[in-house]
């Protein structure tokens, strides 16, 4: 059943009727930059982190940017820094709070792309560097081992969970 549904799927991708339905959608902009969808074996050991990186990549992890367009009670701002909009890429490139863990984050992805495209990340706006962090940018999928992109991820997973604590603290306190 699967290697059906991959099949499918491909036959649509190499048709273009994927990327044509995604590009209609905002929250799948950062799948509409990615090549070729493939297996992706360094997320198949954790679910967590495999469920986090997608809600990422697809626009459906529940930062406050987000919830704040269906509740006007919540505040769209960072749980954690209180300064910014909450967004993907707030959380993943920006938020002062998680300084320390995107700095872990940044200094995996240089040694899997190599010092000259760091130099070239380092160039692109904010939705290129996410397309970047989240393997989704041909220029960085062939780059690295399962090994190192799990790490990567990783690091991802721990930013949102320790953004997700902050949230449900703030809840809890109001």
């Amino acid at each position: 059943m699967g290697k059906k549904v991959a099949a499918k799927a491909d036959e649509l991708w190499k048709e273009g009727m994927f990327k044509k339905g995604a590009e209609l959608k905002s929250t799948l902009r950062y799948y509409c930059k990615k090549g070729q969808p493939k297996y992706e074996g360094y997320l198949r050991d954790d679910w967590e982190k495999k469920r986090e990186v997608f809600k990422i990549r697809t626009g459906q992890a529940m930062f406050h940017a987000i919830k704040s367009r269906w509740d006007g009670k919540v505040d769209e701002r960072c749980v954690l820094c209180r300064k910014e909009r909450e967004t993907e890429e707030h959380v993943l490139l920006e938020c002062p709070k998680l300084g320390d863990m995107r700095e872990m984050l940044m200094e995996k992805l240089l040694q899997v792309v190599g010092k000259e495209r760091w130099d070239r990340f380092l160039t692109l706006d904010k939705e290129g560097q996410m397309t970047w962090v989240l393997r989704l940018d041909d220029t960085v999928a062939g780059l690295g081992s399962r090994r190192d992109w799990k790490e990567i991820f990783s690091w991802i997973g721990r930013m949102v969970y320790k953004r997700d604590r902050a949230a449900e603290n703030l809840g809890k306190n109001n």
